[in-house]
């Protein structure tokens, strides 16, 4: 938590410039009627890459997670936005190299180092505040939040909302992983990665966070 308040706190300042270190905000917009392909990180994106494109040519907004900003590059594919929410400094090693024609939605929590990788490579942020229950409110009296669950797959869902989109065609949220994973791997507090769950009588492997972020995904539906 005290790590998402010093981010806020720098992500709202000011550059050596005198300018601010995040120059716009994102506002509640009146509702369009474009649809919008939101692709999150899950292993079946690259099975509908072709599809993504054909809607891409034919009208429809791009955006991405950060797990699949450059898979959906590699493919031809240049996301109209990209949402960014994780506060830790690893986001910056999943957008190494920014597209001009992309603009970033950076959480206000998010790594200062993160914001500043974007600045140095010339790419459009736009800000947002993220609601997680760290003190951010005390830190940003009367400013805008966004809710929506641990992930910025779905986080992103109730931004985009935000934004006016109503039309969202979802991508990559699968929420689990196919074929062999290393059992023995673990996480930094020493429990192990990977659980298997089982969901109307069939067998998934997932994380916990991926979990969370199907329960997320059931609540955002409901709400």
């Amino acid at each position: 938590e005290q790590t998402i308040r010093d981010n806020i706190k720098r992500n709202i300042g000011i550059d050596r410039r005198g300018t601010p270190f995040i120059p716009q905000w994102a506002v509640v917009c009146r509702p369009t009627t474009e649809k919008l392909l939101f692709c999150s990180g899950g292993p079946s994106l690259d099975k509908y890459m072709a599809e993504i494109k054909k809607e891409q040519w034919a009208g429809a907004k791009v955006v991405c997670v950060k797990h699949a900003h450059d898979k959906l590059l590699a493919a031809g594919i240049v996301p109209w936005g990209c949402i960014l929410l994780d506060p830790r400094d690893h986001v910056v090693e999943f957008i190494q190299n920014p597209h001009a024609a992309t603009t970033y939605f950076v959480a206000s929590m998010v790594d200062h180092r993160v914001v500043s990788h974007l600045h140095e490579s010339g790419a459009r942020i736009i800000g947002y505040n993220a609601l997680v229950g760290a003190g951010e409110m005390e830190i940003l009296p009367g400013h805008m939040f966004v809710s929506g669950g641990s992930t910025s797959a779905t986080r992103g869902m109730i931004l985009m909302y935000y934004l006016g989109f109503r039309h969202m065609v979802l991508y990559g949220y699968d929420s689990c992983f196919y074929g062999e994973v290393d059992r023995a791997e673990k996480l930094k507090t020493g429990k192990k990665k990977y659980m298997d769950i089982e969901v109307n009588g069939r067998d998934f492997v997932s994380t916990a966070e991926l979990v969370a972020q199907a329960q997320d995904f059931e609540r955002l539906i409901r709400e």
